[in-house]
């Protein structure tokens, strides 16, 4: 039997207030995750920003995507696309 692999979205900022919003209503984190359809891990991740930024801090999000790991000097560069013309 072959493993099988879950994808995740991310949450979306509307998720994540709704969450918050469920969570400060009637202070259960089963159901507001429940609710949010998110997991209770997702929950833990935000709370401390939610704790020191609030509703405001729901919105932003800092993408786990490396941008500049593999980046290359400007000159390497420039000689890679003057090699490939």
């Amino acid at each position: 039997m072959s493993q099988k692999w879950s994808y995740f979205r991310f949450t979306t900022p509307q998720q994540r207030k709704l969450l918050f919003e469920i969570w400060e209503e009637n202070g259960s984190v089963t159901e507001a995750c429940r609710k949010a359809h998110v997991g209770r891990a997702t929950f833990y991740y935000w709370k401390p920003r939610f704790d020191e930024k609030g509703y405001p801090g729901l919105e932003e999000f800092e993408s786990r995507v490396a941008h500049k790991l593999n980046r290359k000097s400007e000159s390497i560069e420039q000689s890679v696309i003057a090699m490939c013309r």
